[in-house]
């Protein structure tokens, strides 16, 4: 079965990529997909490339953020992911951080901010606290790197 996942992984990535803006309407719901499959430790790394395939042309941070959240955070009671899921969702943020090419909207910064505090302060394994300073570092750098805008006369 893990097989096949891994095929299908591999063939989003593929699709997602050719069809660029085009796979739009799948976006969020394959990357809800993905990323319920990252409890499963050898889709991680193919789950992050096929979304990496299409981020930005087909989905964005506040389309799947709650997911993510809930990755890092359940919200069912007495339920805990594996931090290899911990780490592959917050890496899928990492990977969006650095792949924006215009400033992350004010409400996307205060989510992915937010979200890198809970971390640090809530959880205690340091690979999943090493992967949200990765992300809040890159978008800290990110946010005050972007150029001035300049009204011309």
């Amino acid at each position: 079965m893990v097989a096949v996942a891994v095929a299908a992984a591999k063939t989003i990535g593929v699709v997602a990529d050719g069809l660029g803006p085009e796979f739009k309407p799948f976006g969020k719901s394959t990357a809800v997909l993905l990323l319920g499959r990252f409890k499963e430790k050898k889709l991680v790394d193919l789950g992050l490339v096929a979304l990496n395939n299409f981020y930005g042309h087909a989905l964005s941070i506040d389309q799947i953020f709650s997911q993510v959240d809930n990755i890092v955070f359940p919200k069912k009671e007495g339920s805990k992911m594996p931090p290899h899921a911990q780490i592959g969702a917050l890496n899928f943020i990492n990977g969006a951080v650095i792949k924006h090419q215009f400033p992350m909207s004010p409400a996307e910064t205060k989510d992915v901010a937010d979200l890198g505090m809970r971390v640090l302060t809530k959880i205690s394994d340091p690979k999943v606290k090493t992967a949200a300073q990765e992300f809040m570092v890159r978008g800290a750098a990110t946010r005050t790197a972007q150029p001035t805008c300049h009204f011309s006369r």
